[in-house]
């Protein structure tokens, strides 16, 4: 995550940052040097003050302004005695202000919040930029010093000590979620293997009761008819119930 925010976000931001931040300063160091040069033809260099002396101090003036301190610079550009240079001055401190201070820093917290909700919604994220660590590093190094490395980390197979491997370990590394739904699933199984025996048991107990009664009702059949047949007869449809 930290890789990811620094190798894209932070060099975007920077780059932009740097590219208004030339801008501005060269237009603010023309200001200024036009505003000194009135001074000191009319008013004898009495009259205003220059604070941006050359181009890479209206860098470090931006720089300082854009962290919070911009009154020396205001009231030094306020002071100008040109009217033009005042008013475009002016309209130039208004949009560095809004463009540069505000939005982009506002642009920064809205890039590092897309990238973090992009690397937690991606689960593996972590272990592909373990990999692109592991793939510059080696691309640093040379071809002996990654062989020397790869025999530290990797065991022979067998006898023959030249053909090697890299030994995993696996382990079930899972998440809250992960847990909650592997219980949720054993739970759901033990449910349904009880109800599978609950199920089982009441159907053998319904065809032992069902034979019992199929049985007591043929002995009740059985019975009837021998009411009505008489033993001594020798009734082709008789049946003989007397047992000793």
């Amino acid at each position: 995550m930290i890789y990811t925010i620094i190798a894209q976000d932070m060099i975007r931001f920077v780059a932009i940052y740097f590219i208004f931040l030339l801008g501005f300063s060269q237009a603010f160091y023309l200001i200024f040097l036009s505003c000194e040069r009135h001074d000191k033809l009319y008013h004898n260099g009495t009259a205003f003050n220059n604070i941006v002396s050359d181009p890479t101090e209206s860098i470090q003036r931006l720089f300082i302004m854009t962290i919070g301190e911009f009154m020396i610079f205001y009231r030094t550009l306020n002071s100008c005695p040109i009217r033009t240079m005042n008013v475009i001055g002016k309209i130039l401190f208004l949009i560095f202000e809004l463009g540069v201070s505000l939005t982009q820093f506002n642009l920064l917290i809205a890039m590092l919040t897309r990238t973090y909700e992009s690397i937690v919604n991606t689960r593996k994220e972590y272990k592909r930029q373990w990999a692109q660590v592991i793939l510059a590093l080696e691309t640093s190094l040379s071809p002996k010093e990654r062989l020397l490395a790869m025999q530290k980390y990797s065991k022979p197979i067998g006898t023959n000590k030249k053909k090697r491997a890299f030994v995993l370990n696996k382990k079930n590394n899972l998440t809250g979620d992960d847990t909650r739904i592997e219980k949720e699933n054993k739970t759901e199984l033990s449910i349904g293997g009880k109800r599978n025996i609950l199920r089982r048991h009441l159907k053998d107990a319904t065809s032992v009761f069902a034979k019992k009664v199929s049985n007591s009702t043929i002995l009740d059949d059985v019975y009837k008819k021998k009411e009505f047949i008489d033993p001594n007869i020798n009734h082709p449809n008789s049946v003989n119930l007397n047992v000793p």
